[in-house]
């Protein structure tokens, strides 16, 4: 007996297991936790160890290193990265996706305690993090109260952080800000020096005051005692009294004469406000497995009893960041998702099957087929994420699809006459192998995902076996509980036309049987027309890749997801202050308070966190900004995105980006290219080739290196003999220096019960000034006073921000963001301007971000989808142990995908990972339409498998088949449209997925039942007439003609590149000004921001016009509306009366209710909308002036680039003038040597001299690849394109410049194009003033309305009663009181309109200040070229009067070579003294308004 007949003949057997089944199912529900995400395996793990007061340099070579080579060796580490910075080393180690993190977090601490003994002094202890993506923070707070912020540290650090950390699920809390106790020892320079002292003294002096002893253990005759001297310093006063010094007539120096001592805070290192409110930040993380929305919950019930408890200090817990509102959020998106697609699916069932009892049928399948999800997760420890309940939503239409096709047959067998057992029982068995099938070809699509490996095999793995499980539950569904129900209660629906849903009944299946009858004929005729249907679908097919060859469907690593949150990243100049960093941040915050959209502001000052990376730096700020809902936002991410660095941008030395906070947190860089090679000047100079190279990508925004140049630093240069001389060594005065400058915070002291840290250093008037250093004073072996200026100098540089290193090399990352294209089109982009640059063997690149993620992720997932290929063949071989029938099966997918490209092209969305996991899960569910075709077809041809019944065996089946398909496909792109059209945080992702399938499933359902049958008479006829070994050779011969046209083409390209390369280009300074101005990307953004104002133009003369609208509307009143009216009545006098009390209830409204309106309106008077349309003239002639402003920019940029090509050049020249001069010297002196009149010391002297001048001449050449790389860059020309200067350096290159200094000049009618862009914004914020004033005027319209209205109970269109009205009128609209908003909304306009006029007012201040530096520069640079000409001639003349006496023997070689040097150093002088005249010339054409 099988299992369907067990269920029908037991039905009790099976109902009790479900509900055992259900009743497990709710439990491992209730117990399920919630999450953003699964758990993902990403394991990382970082060593922190703070090196005070040492350099980039120092930290790399003393701790970095060091560390490395430890960690080298820990068992599956992936990666090693390192960052020396200032003060601290990061070493990062990225290990695989199989380790394990607490086994790796031991193997790094045991190879990190064995260096320990290495470091140098002063170097603190590492502190190991484990970071994994689900670790970031839950929960970010701001701390506030009404205590001094020392006093709130000490309270939070001391108190709140243990106890918060001890809630359950809580991992770890961190705090940043805030400013702890300390002691400071301040130490006063002349006061040392004056009593002989140095700041070392001070230290020991009190380091040896400051201990306890441990003297030993005294064993009595009653008991043990240990014994210990407590010598530990617990008062300050203490610390004033010690003795430092003790003089020989008895009197001492105490600590107090020489410094003073102070209860004060730390410098504070990082600043923490929200919403301009100062405070402490407290970044909670959960511990790893726990239930985030747990924690969050029970962390915020926590925080309102620390609130209670500490009212009298005003204690608050502001929470700027929650992630687990996003998280539920997203959770009950897809609830609701779900929930709708449930109702969709059986609104489809009910219009095809006209019964609610067979609908109720259908629908019992879907959450049977879910319990047994419930309970694999709550097994696995899975819990309810973005992913399980994506997969849930997904697979609704999935799990009808069984039992649609079961029940479908089953009511075939009771229209055959059959009892309901019976048929349940035949029809069952009968589509059993076909249900089989199309179950199996799910479940095996879905296998191999779950085995992908990396960061994308964690993301989809509990997807795929959320599907599989519930997919081979609605197999057992459909083969138990759907036949034993339907033997039960299924009841053939006799559809009556007396009836309104009768009617509706009988009117779809007319349309259905035309519409299969129609199927019929056109199946009919593609059979017939092979060829034709065959070309159709190839075309097809080839259009839809064509849109992702041309990039018109993009490609990306995952598509954005709008939490509604930012991250403006904020960095100033190196060696900027954190107190001007910090104002900088507060002016930034104060701007953002006239952004509506935004919520909270949470600032971080000194402090940069992206997610992954963390950085501590002085010029640093990170500003963390909510939004309103997206629902409530009229502009989107981006556009917010842009205004927010725009507006950044505009306070000085600001540098900034923003980065939307995503799932993995704030994505700061997507497109990230590591630089890699075994030296670092070789792999600076590469990043910054790639860097300008990469510039002109479209789409590619702020791109920078990760390692910025030109921190200030002080370097001390000692003379180590003087230094020995005196007495010293590097060890004694670096430690004395350190001391000084940064101070020693070893020491503790004991205040109460804890300890306090205690820094001891010099007062800040003495260590804070440059001339105040170089008179700080160590004392000797010999113990005298030694000032550092005696050995020592102070030379001012610049250097790195940070070192990076890769895997032990040195390494530096260029980041960037993306903007109007997806990353992996602008990725390929990059490559393929990588391509162009000639990189030396040891330098690497490698791509890192999202696009080393997206690389990943897209092999991985194009081997899982080839492998689901193989497995959905080879389970379709064994299930019809035919290698044929599944071979035409599998076009269904083809004709799939081109609907999956075409949606996502018409939808806009791009290819990413979420779309991957689409096309994956639709080669299984499309497949299944063409083994219903097949199968049903095998079935009729059994009876005759003569070929010329194949297509009458075609079009039956097909015909058969229609309704089944047409149902299951419409039950799963129906219940795909909540997710394809949710607008929600989550939607980003679940969108693209449903798209795919929704177009992958419509097209394959329209083209499969052509296609597919075609391909199966195809097959037949191929099987006859064609042998094997013709088909091998045809195959040999079209692989063999392809290979040597692929070859032709290859061939044929590389030589048109080669001749490309070798042409030259000739350009005079006005050609290359003029072609930038045609070609430079940056002038067609300006066209294209031109064009858009146009547009806004004609929108805004939009509103001028008559404005028409149709509404209909149609209410079906379910309990219609009533007045209530008193009783009427007649008494015996024949007079009406009439009862208040009682009153009766008198319908208002039929049951249908329908109203059809046609409305026209049209300004007649209303300056708003004229004043909107002046507005829009403006802009467009603001528009057109940008432009000109680009060209100007540009023009002047342009003539610089020429001018330092031209100079490179001319310096090549010289140089190798001077290799010739050295190499004929060398030649005489070989001469001259062999006859006695030159000693050897010349030959080898002029050899020297010789070499010299080739390593110039190197360096020459390199220059002028440099600036003529980036005169191409400016030109949009190829690398590789050989330019052909044919100016010459000269004054004559720009023409003598006669120009007369005037008293005045006249900038207002200057042609500078800035001025003419102000005074266009001028003109706008006058009329945005009229614009805001005409708020107060009234308003006139012309307003009109035809209406039609019906009511009625029933649906006898003919009977009904259609009264029409219809009016015409003026509308006047008068504004009384706005509540202040109208003179608010004018008072802003007419300060923007100050704020505009006092910046032309600074603009044509700037522009004379510029004039008349210009005209002097011109004017000295003038006398400059004709003093340096007349100099380098007198120097060529003292050179060959030089080398004719040193020929005959009256002079050395090196009065020779002192000649020749003067004369380079003349040569010189004057090509700098023409470069720096045609610098000047040019910045004052520029300053002019000059561009050609």
């Amino acid at each position: 007996m099988s299992i369907t007949g067990l269920a029908i003949k037991r039905p009790i057997l099976f109902i009790v297991f479900f509900l055992i089944l259900g009743g497990l199912s709710i439990t491992s529900y209730q117990n399920l936790k919630y999450e953003l995400l699964p758990n993902l395996a990403t394991p990382t793990i970082t060593v922190i160890t703070a090196y005070p007061g040492a350099s980039p340099e120092d930290v790399e070579n003393s701790v970095t290193k060091k560390i490395e080579d430890a960690v080298a060796g820990v068992s599956k580490s992936k990666k090693v990265n390192s960052l020396s910075a200032d003060n601290l080393s990061l070493v990062s180690i990225e290990f695989m996706a199989d380790a394990n993190p607490d086994q790796a977090m031991q193997e790094v601490q045991r190879a990190v305690n064995g260096t320990l003994a290495d470091f140098p002094e002063g170097v603190k202890a590492p502190v190991l993090e484990k970071f994994n993506v689900n670790d970031l923070p839950v929960l970010k707070l701001a701390v506030t109260a009404s205590i001094s912020p020392t006093e709130l540290y000490d309270l939070v650090n001391n108190r709140l952080k243990p106890r918060l950390a001890q809630v359950k699920g809580v991992g770890k809390v961190k705090i940043l800000g805030g400013t702890p106790k300390e002691i400071k020892v301040l130490a006063r320079q002349d006061k040392l020096v004056s009593n002989g002292l140095s700041i070392t003294d001070v230290y020991e002096t009190i380091r040896k005051a400051n201990a306890d002893y441990p003297v030993g253990t005294i064993k009595d005759k009653d008991a043990q005692f240990g014994v210990k001297l407590g010598g530990k310093l617990t008062d300050t006063n203490q610390v004033n009294n010690l003795k430092i010094k003790t003089y020989p007539d008895g009197s001492s120096l105490s600590i107090k004469d020489v410094a003073s001592v102070q209860i004060s805070h730390k410098d504070e290192e990082i600043s923490s406000r929200l919403n301009g409110q100062s405070s402490i930040a407290l970044f909670i993380n959960k511990q790893s497995g726990a239930n985030a929305a747990e924690v969050t919950k029970v962390v915020r019930e926590e925080l309102t009893k620390i609130e209670q408890e500490y009212t009298d200090k005003k204690i608050r817990f502001n929470v700027a960041q929650d992630s687990s509102e996003f998280t539920l959020e997203a959770a009950h998106q897809v609830y609701d998702d779900l929930g709708i697609a449930i109702l969709l699916v059986a609104l489809v069932m009910l219009v095809f099957l006209h019964s609610i009892r067979n609908s109720l049928i259908i629908m019992v399948s879907i959450p049977a087929s879910l319990f047994s999800a419930f309970i694999m997760m709550y097994a696995l420890d899975y819990s309810l994420n973005l992913m399980t309940l994506l997969a849930m939503s997904l697979v609704i239409g999935v799990l009808v699809d069984d039992s649609i096709v079961v029940l479908e047959n089953i009511y075939h067998h009771l229209e055959k006459g059959k009892d309901k057992r019976d048929a349940a029982l035949d029809g069952r068995n009968e589509i059993g192998f076909a249900a089989l099938s199309i179950t199996l070809v799910d479940v095996v699509v879905f296998l191999p995902m779950a085995l992908v490996p990396g960061l994308v095999g964690s993301l989809i793995k509990e997807f795929s076996l959320v599907i599989v499980v519930s997919t081979l539950s609605s197999l057992v569904v459909s083969f138990t509980l759907t036949p034993m129900i339907a033997s039960r209660f299924a009841k053939l629906e006799q559809l009556s036309a007396k009836t309104i849903f009768g009617k509706a009944g009988l009117w779809f299946e007319a349309r259905m049987y035309e519409l299969t009858e129609g199927y019929g004929r056109l199946l009919k005729w593609g059979l017939n027309h092979k060829i034709v249907i065959g070309l159709l679908a190839a075309t097809i097919f080839g259009s839809s890749l064509l849109l992702l060859t041309s990039n018109t469907v993009g490609t990306e690593f995952l598509p954005a997801a709008d939490k509604g949150e930012l991250s403006l990243f904020v960095d100033l100049q190196p060696g900027t202050k954190l107190e001007e960093t910090d104002a900088t941040v507060r002016v930034i915050e104060n701007k953002l308070k006239a952004i509506p959209e935004i919520t909270k502001v949470f600032s971080n000052t000194g402090y940069q966190n992206d997610g992954f990376n963390e950085k501590y730096s002085s010029n640093l700020a990170t500003i963390n900004i909510s939004l309103v809902p997206a629902t409530e936002r009229t502009k989107s991410l981006s556009q917010l995105s842009r205004d927010l660095k725009a507006l950044s941008m505009q306070v000085t030395g600001v540098k900034s980006r923003v980065s939307p906070i995503g799932l993995f947190g704030a994505n700061e860089a997507p497109v990230q290219l590591l630089v890699t090679g075994t030296n670092r000047d070789s792999v600076n100079a590469a990043a910054a080739v790639i860097l300008a190279r990469i510039r002109s990508v479209n789409g590619l925004v702020s791109p920078r290196l990760s390692s910025d140049l030109g921190k200030p630093e002080m370097r001390l240069l000692a003379d180590r003999d003087k230094m020995a001389r005196l007495g010293l060594n590097t060890e004694t005065v670096g430690d004395a220096m350190r001391m000084a400058v940064y101070g020693n915070d070893q020491l503790k002291f004991r205040d109460q019960e804890k300890e306090t840290d205690t820094r001891i250093q010099l007062d800040v008037n003495d260590r804070n000034k440059t001339d105040q250093l170089m008179k700080m004073t160590f004392i000797n072996a010999d113990n005298q006073l030694v000032y550092l200026s005696q050995f020592a100098k102070i030379v001012q540089q610049s250097g790195p921000s940070g070192l990076e290193r890769r895997n032990k090399q040195p390494s530096i990352t260029l980041l960037a963001q993306v903007s109007g294209r997806p990353v992996g089109d602008v990725g390929e982009d990059i490559k393929k301007e990588i391509d162009k640059v000639g990189l030396g063997k040891n330098v690497q690149v490698l791509y890192e971000g999202d696009l080393e993620q997206q690389g990943d992720a897209f092999s991985n997932l194009g081997i899982a989808l080839l492998v689901s290929f193989a497995l959905i063949y080879l389970i379709m071989v064994t299930l019809y142990n035919n290698w044929l029938f599944p071979f035409v099966i599998l076009f269904s997918i083809p004709l799939a995908i081109s609907g999956a490209l075409l949606a996502l092209a018409l939808t806009a969305r791009s290819m990413n990972v979420f779309s991957i996991f689409g096309l994956i899960m639709m080669m299984g569910l499309v497949v299944k339409n063409g083994i219903l075709l097949v199968d049903k077809t095998n079935d009729l041809l059994k009876e005759d498998t003569d070929n010329s019944m194949v297509n009458k065996a075609l079009i039956d089946a097909g015909k058969a088949r229609f309704r089944p398909i047409l149902m299951t496909t419409l039950a799963m792109v129906i219940g795909m449209l909540p997710l394809a059209l949710a607008h929600g945080g989550s939607s980003a992702f679940s969108s693209g997925l449903a798209w795919v399938l929704i177009g992958g499933l419509s097209s394959s359902m329209f083209l499969t039942l052509v296609v597919v049958p075609v391909v199966y008479n195809t097959m037949m006829r191929l099987k006859e007439s064609l042998g094997t070994l013709l088909q091998k050779l045809f195959i040999k011969k079209a692989a063999a003609t392809l290979l040597i046209i692929i070859s032709g083409l290859i061939i044929s390209l590389s030589s048109a590149d080669i001749a490309h390369a070798q042409e030259k280009m000739p350009l005079s300074l006005k050609q290359a000004v003029t072609i930038v101005l045609r070609a430079n990307q940056q002038i067609r953004l300006a066209e294209i921001d031109a064009q858009k104002a146009k547009y806004s133009l004609k929108e805004a003369q939009s509103y001028l016009y008559p404005q028409v609208g149709v509404t209909a509307n149609y209410l079906r009143n379910v309990k219609p509306a009533v007045f209530f009216l008193p009783t009427f009545g007649i008494n015996s006098a024949s007079q009406i009366t009439y009862d208040s009390r009682n009153l009766q209830a008198i319908p208002a409204s039929s049951k249908n209710a329908y109203t059809g309106n046609l409305n026209v309106s049209m300004p007649l008077f209303n300056l708003e909308v004229t004043g909107n349309v002046n507005t829009a003239r403006l802009n467009q002639g603001l528009n057109d002036s940008n432009i000109e402003l680009s060209r100007w920019e540009l023009a002047d940029e342009t003539r610089k680039a020429y001018f330092n090509s031209l100079i490179a050049r001319q310096n090549l020249l010289l140089t190798n003038a001077s290799l010739n001069r050295s190499e004929r010297n060398l030649k005489d002196s070989r001469l001259l040597f062999g006859k006695g009149y030159a000693n050897k010391g010349d030959t080898l002297n002029a050899w020297s001299n010789v070499e010299l001048m080739k390593i110039n001449c190197s360096k020459a050449q390199t220059a002028i690849k440099q600036s003529e790389n980036y005169l191409k860059s400016l030109l949009n020309v190829s690398l590789d394109k050989e330019l052909e200067l044919t100016d010459t350096v000269g004054r004559q290159l720009i023409g003598e410049q006669e120009i007369i200094v005037a008293d005045t000049l006249n900038v207002k009618s200057s042609k500078r194009p800035d001025l003419h862009v102000n005074d266009w914004k001028t003109e706008i914020a006058r009329q945005q003033v009229k614009n805001e004033q005409s708020k107060y005027l009234p308003s006139l319209a012309f307003v009109s309305q035809y209406s039609m209205q019906a009511q009625s109970d029933n649906f006898n269109f003919d009977r009904y009663n259609v009264p029409n009205s219809f009016y015409v009128g003026i509308q006047l609209s008068i504004p009384i009181f706005t509540g202040f908003r109208t003179d608010a909304k004018v008072k802003q306009s007419r300060l923007a309109l100050e704020q505009v006029l006092t910046e032309h007012s600074l603009l044509e201040t700037q522009a004379n200040l510029q004039i008349r530096n210009n005209l002097l520069s011109i004017a000295e640079n003038t006398e400059k070229i004709k003093g340096q000409q007349n100099i380098r001639n007198a120097r060529e003349q003292a050179l060959a009067f030089v080398r004719a006496r040193w020929q005959k023997g009256f002079a050395k070689y090196t009065d020779v070579a002192d000649a020749e040097l003067q004369l380079v150093q003349a040569d010189n002088y004057y090509t700098q003294s023409v470069f720096e005249y045609l610098t000047a010339v040019a910045g004052y054409y520029k300053a002019t308004g000059n561009i050609l």
